[in-house]
């Protein structure tokens, strides 16, 4: 059996509901390699601010054949666009 938060979901969606559904603002600063589940908080902060340097953000699950959970395949495209390398 899997432990229900407050908002009726599994844990871990149910901390990204409430992230999300914060009356606070929630900001996150990134720098370096963001993935998985880090990236995904991330993702459902309202404010994002990443370092043009050497940010690299990723869904690790990708690469052996799996679906990211917790909506990262919906959110990252979305926030980010379409990555080009130069």
């Amino acid at each position: 059996m899997t432990a229900v938060g407050a908002s009726g979901f599994p844990i871990l969606m149910d901390t990204f509901v409430r992230l999300t559904k914060s009356p606070v603002v929630s900001i996150a600063k990134i720098r370096g390699c963001v993935r998985g589940r880090e990236q995904r908080v991330r993702a459902r902060c309202d404010m994002r601010f990443a370092s043009r340097e050497n940010t690299r953000l990723g869904q690790p699950e990708v690469g052996v054949g799996l679906h990211p959970a917790g909506g990262g395949t919906e959110r990252l495209p979305r926030l980010v666009g379409r990555g080009s390398r130069a």
